[in-house]
């Protein structure tokens, strides 16, 4: 017979063993483990007993037996089998080790109606020993009393149609009567409901039921029944549980590690939520290509990496532009973060900000439902919103630096966050939870991009003018499949100029998004037309040129120079920060 020790510190590694009472004790370790264990008789079982002999369910019955060997080895199992199910049994005194004038092992329980028998078997790891078949106990039959249902519930009381719901009752009897069945009803339909414990057969104080199942769409209501036998018993309906669909359902996130970014380690806790909205999750590990990229709606690019070739960044564009999104988190500015980013015209500024909640968001937007403030831990750079000005700032830090952003780019999107406020650290501040959330489904709600984009309403005004006119063109933009424009231009004499969302908060491109271009010219006489693609489908308006006449001024204009004035970007604000235009003013002389 064999021993086994557990030590769970060093107090036997050189550093401590000096120690005298460690190394007093590291002797007696090895005095003990070297020790002979004699193994040479084989275990007794007898006086095997169960009392009381006969009863009713109620009746607590005592199995037990006398353990001895002459080597005074204890044993290493020793069971009790009734009626073909096997307990465990435990000494009558745990501090009683002397087997060999025998010890008391005892296994107490309750039983169903019926008769009995039972044999006991016991091992001390080399000799095996059984009693023989025994008689008893002899079980009677009472019931007095109905059986109880308590504690009915489901979890969760309200989840998405993708989720497994438990429901749960506690089944009690005061006859100890095991029930002829356990049923829940959902909306009129009966369901057999299974012990958690099959072994549990104590009925006195309860015994667990439950069933699982899929919901649809919608309220439900149920009710748990039972019946012992002879008395019947039913929960009261409860009303009310909803089913949501599921915001993730079918929808692939792929976490990209292909560059040396960074693990998902740290936003365990945001991709379980996603998962629990219905949402798969998978490491992408390899090279990213078209064929990769297919099998995922969202990809993710934290902190770390190197850059991307641009193979791999021609296949995410056009991947983005099909009706995909990504989501760029955390403040590192590492190469895998900058060229993705640069490749939508999107870069960072290496700045600071400040440590707590901000309230400085931009609402209504999805993104930002609900959510009033965001702990950010401490944002080490932020997003330059002139870089791209298609891109949407929607919440900055407490100092006002550009935090959180977007970008509709064809039929898909991209978030870029510049900190860590979506780590499982900071993910229990409740708003942090609900902003990764809104994400997720931000994200998760784009279509193909399978049709043109449409002009309307192209004008400009005034009509004619003067040098000193502003010339303000503008369009409405729509398309069928709500993409974005991956750029709005107005093509003057050859000369491109890109054209601003009026609104850069109006995201409804299915319906119309205004854009425009203000500029002052000389005179002369100019062709025009209006261009916009989203990034797949490209679209002209007119199909030849319209023509604008600008005149000379008549009262003299500025002395023989003319401005030309170009109105190249406009700065929303968020909050109270004001707003900014940038002008570029160019003095030309005077046509002879």
């Amino acid at each position: 017979m064999g021993k086994i020790l557990w030590i769970v510190d060093e107090i036997l590694d050189n550093t401590q063993i000096s120690s005298a009472n460690n190394r007093l004790f590291g002797l007696n370790v090895l005095r003990w483990m070297s020790e002979n264990k004699i193994n040479d008789f084989i275990p007794n079982l007898s006086n095997g007993n169960v009392d009381p002999i006969e009863g009713n369910p109620t009746t607590f019955f005592n199995f037990s037996v006398v353990y001895t060997d002459q080597d005074n080895n204890g044993p290493m199992n020793i069971s009790l089998n009734v009626n073909g199910n096997t307990y465990q049994m435990e000494k009558q005194n745990p501090l009683d080790f002397n087997y060999k004038d025998g010890v008391i092992f005892q296994y107490i329980t309750t039983l169903q109606n019926g008769t009995y028998n039972y044999f006991i078997n016991a091992s001390d790891g080399e000799h095996n020993v059984s009693t023989t078949l025994l008689t008893g106990p002899n079980v009677n039959y009472i019931n007095s009393n109905p059986p109880e249902l308590n504690f009915g519930m489901v979890s969760p009381i309200e989840g998405f149609e993708h989720q497994i719901f438990t429901f749960r009752a506690n089944y009690s009897d005061k006859d100890n009567n095991a029930p002829k069945f356990v049923n829940i009803s959902i909306d009129g339909d009966s369901f057999e409901m299974y012990k958690i414990n099959l072994l549990d057969n104590y009925y006195l104080d309860g015994v667990i039921y439950e069933y699982k199942t899929l919901l649809d769409i919608g309220l439900h209501q149920y009710f748990f029944n039972t019946s012992d036998g002879e008395f019947n018993s039913s929960t009261i309906v409860n009303v009310g549980h909803l089913v949501n669909p599921s915001p993730l359902k079918d929808i692939r996130i792929g976490w990209i590690t292909s560059h040396g970014e960074n693990s998902n380690i740290s936003y365990i806790d945001m991709l379980n939520n996603a998962i629990h909205m219905g949402a798969e999750v998978e490491i992408i590990n390899s090279a990213i290509n078209n064929v990769i990229l297919q099998d995922f709606d969202i990809v993710v690019v934290n902190d770390g990496g190197i850059s991307w070739s641009s193979n791999e960044l021609d296949s995410l564009e056009d991947w983005v532009i099909d009706g995909n999104s990504v989501l760029i988190l955390g403040d590192e500015r590492d190469y895998s973060q900058i060229s993705v980013s640069s490749r939508f015209n999107v870069f960072y500024l290496s700045q600071s900000g400040y440590v707590g909640n901000s309230t400085q968001i931009y609402h209504p937007h999805n993104v930002t439902n609900d959510v009033s403030k965001v702990y950010f831990p401490y944002p080490t750079c932020s997003i330059s919103s002139s870089s791209n000005i298609y891109l949407t700032p929607i919440i900055n830090d407490a100092s006002g630096l550009n935090t959180v952003s977007y970008l509709q780019y064809g039929s898909g999107k991209l978030l870029w966050i510049t900190d860590d406020c979506f780590t499982n650290l900071y993910l229990n501040e409740a708003d942090n939870n609900l902003l990764s959330n809104n994400t997720w489904k931000w994200l998760a709600n784009t279509s193909p991009n399978l049709n043109a984009p449409n002009i309307n309403n192209a004008e400009v005004n005034p009509s004619t003018g003067s040098p000193s006119t502003i010339f303000k063109f503008y369009l409405y933009y729509s398309d069928l499949d709500d993409s974005a424009p991956t750029d709005v231009s107005i093509i003057i004499n050859g000369t491109i100029y890109q054209m601003e969302r009026q609104d850069i908060y109006n995201d409804n491109y299915f319906v119309s998004v205004i854009y425009n271009f203000s500029i002052q010219l000389s005179a002369g006489t100019y062709s025009y037309y209006f261009n916009v693609t989203d990034g797949k489908y490209n679209t002209s308006y007119p199909l030849g040129e319209l023509q604008l006449i600008v005149q000379e001024d008549t009262n003299g204009g500025n002395g023989g120079d003319n401005t030309l004035i170009i109105i190249i970007g406009i700065t929303i604000p968020i909050a109270s920060v004001a707003v900014a235009v940038t002008l570029i003013i160019i003095k030309r002389k005077k046509a002879i």
